[in-house]
């Protein structure tokens, strides 16, 4: 939504963090990438756990 229209913080709530050059939508967008990546590398150490535990109970 940012790359096409970069100031919707301004649109939909009125006010304006950033003077309306859109910084504040890309601060938003990196710290949620940032957050999906952290939560990709829990999820898939997750499963290497599992898995691990799973492959040593296994008789």
């Amino acid at each position: 939504m940012t790359a096409l229209w970069p100031t919707w913080i301004e649109g939909l709530f009125g006010f304006d963090p950033d003077g309306g050059n859109g910084t504040a939508e890309w601060w938003i967008v990196a710290v949620l990438a940032v957050i999906t990546v952290a939560a990709a590398a829990l999820a898939r150490r997750d499963l290497r756990v599992v898995r691990r535990r799973a492959s040593v109970s296994t008789p």
